[in-house]
C-alpha cells in the first residue's frame, strides 16, 4: 500500500513540474522575422522570454492592428499549441512561413488559424526543374484539434515551380521546357504545348508546375500535408492553387489531408490557375484521409480540382484546362481503398479533346498498382486517360458528357462486367498502339473480371 502511495505521489509531483514548466509566449517580432530569435518573443503579460517556445508550451502570432508581418521557420517548430492570428479582424495579417521540408508539430493543444493569419511555404526557387529539387513544402503534424476561422487560411497558391528563360525556360516535370507552353500536374494543360502528368494519385505531394510566355513566368501551386490527430473545422482557405495571369498559367498543386473529421463551410482547392487570354495550367491534387468519420458531408463546399478556365480576353472561348484528382478515403474503407473523383467543370467555355486529359498514369514517380483497390469515378466532363496498362477496383462514368481514352492499352477492373456509362460506346475510346517488339498493332481494351466462382482462404 504504502508503494502505491508512494507512485501516485510521484505521478502527482511530475504532473506538477510539468504544469509549472508550460508556458504562453507571445510573437512580437523585434528586429527579424525569424521564429529562432529570443527577442521576438515575450511571455504572456510581457515578460521578456528567456527561452524560445518548446513543446510544453502554448504560442500565439497575434496580427498587427494594420500591415503585416511574418514569421519563418527554417527548422520545425515544436510547441504544445499554436494560434496564429487574432481573435477580431486587426486589419493586419501574419504569417507563418515554413522554409524546410521537415515536419512542424503541434501537440494536443492544436492549431488555430484566425482572422489575418495565415500558414505558407517559401515558394521554390527559380532554379527548381525536378521533383527532387522540391526543397520547400509545409508539412504539419497537430496532436489535437484544428480550426481555421473564415478569414484564416492556409494558402500556398503560387509556391511551386516558377519558369525562367535562364537556363532553358525551367518550369518543373509537368512544363514542356522548350519554350512557350501550358502544364500539368495531375491533368493536361489547356490548348497547345502540354506538359505530362506526375505524381501520386492517393498520397500527393508535389508542387505545381509554371507557365512561361514571353518573358514572363505563373507559377504552380504548392504542396501541403496536414496530419491531424483531431477534426478540422475549416471555414476558411486550404488552398494550392496554381497562379492566375495571362497566358500559360501555373497548374494547381497539392494537399494532402488526414483528420479525424473535417466540417465548415470553408474551401479546399488545387485547381489550376485562371487567365485573361489561353492555355492555362491543368488541375492538381488532393488527398483527404478521415480516420473517424465515414464521410465529407458535413463540409458544406465541393473540394476543387478543376483546370485554369477564361475570364475574360479577347481569347474567351478556347481551350479550358483538364481537372485533376480528388482521392477520398475514409474510416469505412480498407487502407488503399478509396475513391478517386474526375469531376470537370460544367461551366467551361471550350475545350481541346486532344489534349483535355486527366491522366490515371502519371509519367513520373510511376507508383505501382497506386489504384488497384481505388473505385475511380470520371463525370462533369472529365476526360481521363491510361498511358500504360492500369488495374482498378471499378470505374463509372455517370453522365454522357465524360471519356475514358484507352489509347491501346488494357484497363483492368476487378469487378464484374457492369454498364459504365450512359453511352458506353461513345464513352470508351479504345485507340490504338504499336507494340515496340513485334510492332503488332494493339487496340485498347477493358478487362472486366471474369464470371465464375471465387475461393477465399481465411
Amino acid at each position: 500500500m504504502k508503494s502505491l502511495i508512494k507512485i501516485w505521489l510521484a505521478v502527482f509531483v511530475l504532473a506538477l513540474c510539468g504544469a509549472a514548466s508550460a508556458e504562453s509566449y507571445v510573437w512580437v517580432g523585434t528586429g527579424t522575422n525569424d521564429w529562432k530569435t529570443l527577442s521576438c518573443w515575450q511571455k504572456e503579460g510581457g515578460a521578456a522570454a528567456t527561452k524560445l517556445p518548446g513543446a510544453s508550451d502554448e504560442v500565439s502570432l497575434p496580427a498587427p492592428n494594420e500591415g503585416g508581418c511574418g514569421v519563418f521557420a527554417d527548422a520545425a517548430i515544436d510547441v504544445r499549441s499554436l494560434t496564429i492570428g487574432s481573435e477580431t479582424a486587426s486589419g493586419g495579417t501574419v504569417t507563418f512561413e515554413s522554409r524546410t521540408l521537415e515536419t512542424h508539430r503541434i501537440g494536443a493543444g492544436g492549431l488555430v488559424v484566425r482572422a489575418g493569419g495565415a500558414m505558407t511555404h517559401t515558394p521554390l526557387p527559380t532554379s527548381a526543374k525536378t521533383i527532387a529539387e522540391e526543397r520547400y513544402k509545409l508539412n504539419v503534424s497537430v496532436a489535437g484539434d484544428v480550426t481555421i476561422t473564415a478569414d484564416g487560411k492556409i494558402d500556398v497558391t503560387g509556391c511551386g515551380y516558377f519558369g525562367s528563360r535562364t537556363p532553358a525556360f525551367i518550369q518543373g516535370p509537368g512544363a514542356i521546357n522548350t519554350g512557350n507552353g501550358t502544364t500539368s500536374y495531375a491533368a493536361h494543360g489547356g490548348a497547345h504545348y502540354v506538359g505530362d502528368s506526375y505524381g501520386s494519385l492517393t498520397s500527393p505531394t508535389n508542387c505545381g508546375s509554371s507557365g512561361y510566355f514571353s518573358g514572363t513566368a505563373w507559377p504552380g501551386g504548392g504542396a501541403i500535408k496536414l496530419t491531424f490527430g483531431g477534426a478540422l473545422v475549416l471555414d476558411g482557405e486550404l488552398s494550392a492553387n496554381g497562379k492566375t495571369g495571362d497566358y500559360y498559367t501555373g497548374s494547381g498543386g497539392s494537399i494532402w489531408l488526414t483528420a479525424a473529421s473535417v466540417s465548415g463551410t470553408g474551401t479546399i482547392s488545387a485547381q489550376g490557375g485562371d487567365g485573361t487570354q489561353q492555355s492555362f495550367g491543368g488541375g492538381g491534387r488532393v488527398a483527404i484521409y478521415l480516420t473517424q468519420a465515414t464521410s465529407m458531408d458535413g463540409f458544406k463546399k465541393p473540394v476543387t480540382v478543376r483546370g485554369g478556365i477564361h475570364t475574360t480576353g479577347q481569347y474567351l472561348g478556347l481551350a479550358d484546362a483538364a481537372p485533376g484528382t480528388y482521392y477520398l478515403e475514409t474510416v469505412a474503407d480498407e487502407p488503399g481503398a478509396g475513391t478517386l473523383l474526375l469531376a470537370g467543370y460544367k461551366d467551361h467555355q471550350t475545350i481541346q479533346e486532344a489534349n483535355y486529359r486527366t491522366e490515371l498514369t502519371p509519367v513520373e514517380p510511376t507508383v505501382s498498382n497506386e489504384t488497384k483497390k481505388v473505385v475511380v469515378v470520371v463525370k462533369d466532363e472529365a476526360y481521363a486517360s491510361i498511358t500504360r496498362d492500369a488495374w482498378v477496383e471499378d470505374i463509372t462514368i455517370p453522365d454522357a458528357t465524360s471519356r475514358l481514352y484507352l489509347n491501346g492499352y488494357t484497363l483492368h477492373v476487378h469487378t464484374r462486367r457492369h454498364a459504365l456509362g450512359k453511352n458506353e460506346a461513345v464513352q470508351v475510346i479504345p485507340g490504338e498502339r504499336t507494340d515496340p517488339e513485334t510492332g503488332e498493332t494493339i487496340t485498347g481494351k477493358i478487362e472486366w473480371l471474369k464470371p465464375g466462382l471465387v475461393i477465399i482462404v481465411k
